[in-house]
C-alpha cells in the first residue's frame, strides 16, 4: 500500500518512498518520469540522505516539492 506524502519535510528516516522525478520534456520526445525506490538514510539541513541500490545521494527539499512522493507499507 502507498500513501502519498504532500511535504518532503514529512518524510520519515528508516522508510521507504517512492518518488517519481518531474520529466522536462521540451522537445516531445516522449520522455517517461524516473521513477526510483530509495530508502531515507538521514534528513540533512537541504534535504535528505538516501539509498539507491547500494549507493547514497543527497536529493535538495526544492527538488523533492517538483516531485511525487509516495511512502511504501
Amino acid at each position: 500500500m502507498m500513501y502519498k506524502i504532500d511535504n518532503p519535510y514529512c518524510v520519515h528516516v528508516g522508510f521507504k518512498y517512492k518518488i517519481i522525478e518531474p520529466v522536462y520534456d521540451d522537445y516531445d520526445e516522449g520522455l517517461e518520469p524516473e521513477t526510483h525506490i530509495y530508502e531515507v538514510v538521514a534528513k540533512t539541513n537541504n534535504g535528505l540522505l538516501v539509498n539507491l541500490d547500494g549507493d547514497t545521494h543527497e536529493l535538495n527539499y526544492q527538488y523533492l516539492q517538483t516531485c511525487e512522493i509516495y511512502e511504501i507499507h
